[in-house]
């Protein structure tokens, strides 16, 4: 049990609820893949929508959710995790338990790992092309402004001086 709560520190699952029964090697979307399974199961004391006590919830069945941990080289590793699904006699509504990420915050992680490289590597590398986006926007504007320019030399001197790239003497 003590190695699959390693697995957990090490894919920075951070619920309590979420336990891991099994890693093993699988193909999913015609990729070869880490698969952790795992299942979501939390004790509920009252059914959220209409407040019934524990005694009205009834255990109904487990949605299964793939999600993507993180890519290490060419393989990826995900989570599947099989939710538990509690079904409230008083109100008849479904619900299921739900993981930490709020559902307001899935496209941040989603846009985080498919921009993953890109980010680590601004944190790692002292390039950037803030300063050439700039003088890239300064031109337009200024080519939208000044529309009639007499020389495209005149143009590109103002360009050069409103960037300080030259010097007015």
């Amino acid at each position: 049990m003590s190695d699959l709560h390693s697995i957990k520190s090490l894919f920075s699952i951070k619920d309590e609820n979420i336990e891991i029964t099994e890693i093993r090697e699988a193909v999913y979307k015609n990729r070869k893949v880490t698969l952790a399974e795992s299942t979501l199961t939390r004790v509920f004391r009252r059914c959220p929508c209409c407040k019934a006590t524990a005694d009205q919830l009834v255990k109904n069945s487990k949605k299964v959710s793939m999600i993507l941990l993180n890519r290490s080289g060419n393989k990826r590793a995900y989570l599947r995790l099989k939710k538990q699904r509690y079904h409230c006699r008083t109100c008849g509504k479904y619900f299921t338990a739900r993981k930490h990420v709020p559902a307001e915050l899935h496209h941040i992680k989603k846009a985080f790992f498919t921009y993953e490289k890109g980010i680590l590597l601004a944190f790692i590398e002292p390039y950037s092309n803030a300063r050439l986006e700039n003088l890239h926007t300064h031109i337009k504007v200024l080519k939208r402004v000044s529309y009639g320019f007499r020389s495209f030399t005149n143009m590109r001197l103002r360009i050069l001086l409103i960037n300080g790239l030259i010097k007015y003497t």
